[in-house]
C-alpha cells in the first residue's frame, strides 16, 4: 500500500493537467472529501493541522498487482481469451514515467507486451491520471467502456492503438 497527503494528491493531480479548463473548480477538494467519505481509517492518519490529522489517500502498490510486462504473458490469457480496452490520459505521469526512471512505467509498453490481439488502447487528448474526473475526457471514457463492456468492440474495432482528441474524434496510431 502506499499514502499520500491531501497536498501530494493535488499536486500529483495538478501536475498532470494539461488544460486546466477540463477540471472544474474546487474538483480537488471534491475528490478528497469522496476518498473521506469512503475510507475511514485513513481520515485518522496523517499530519494534525489544527490539533485534527489531515487524513491520506491509501493506493495499492501497482507494481505487485499483476501488470508488469513479464505478468501480463502468462498462459498468453490477456488479449485473447480476456480481450483488453486500455485508456489513459496524454498527461498521465502516474503511469508513464521518463525512460531510466526506477521504477520505469509505460502504459503503452506494458500493451504491446500484452501478446494477445484483442486488445484496443486510447490515448485521451489534454487528460492525465485522473480522466474520470475531468472533462471532456470524463465522457469519452464512459462511452468507449460502454461501447466495449456491450460489443468487445468500439465502433468495430477489436484492436489497435488510437489517439482520441478533445471531441472524442480519434485515429489510428501506426
Amino acid at each position: 500500500m502506499n499514502v499520500t497527503s491531501r497536498e501530494g494528491f493535488e499536486r500529483a493531480w495538478n501536475g498532470e493537467i494539461g488544460c486546466p479548463e477540463h477540471r472544474e473548480e474546487g474538483m480537488a477538494d471534491t475528490v478528497w472529501d469522496a476518498i473521506t467519505d469512503s475510507d475511514m481509517f485513513r481520515s485518522n492518519w496523517g499530519a494534525k493541522k489544527y490539533g485534527v490529522p489531515q487524513g491520506v489517500l491509501r493506493f495499492r502498490n501497482a507494481f505487485w498487482c499483476g501488470w508488469n510486462k513479464a505478468d501480463v504473458k502468462v498462459k498468453n490469457i490477456l488479449g485473447d481469451k480476456v480481450p483488453l480496452l486500455i485508456v489513459y490520459g496524454e498527461h498521465d505521469k502516474t503511469v508513464n514515467s521518463a525512460p531510466g526512471t526506477v521504477p520505469f512505467l509505460s502504459v503503452s509498453g506494458l500493451c504491446k507486451a500484452i501478446p494477445g490481439t484483442r486488445k484496443l488502447m486510447f490515448k485521451v487528448a489534454c487528460s492525465g491520471h485522473q480522466l474520470k474526473r475531468e472533462e471532456p475526457a470524463a465522457a469519452h471514457l464512459h462511452r468507449l467502456s460502454r461501447k466495449w463492456v456491450k460489443h468487445t468492440a468500439v465502433n468495430g474495432y477489436t484492436t489497435g492503438t488510437f489517439e482520441m482528441d478533445e471531441d472524442g474524434d480519434y485515429t489510428p496510431v501506426p
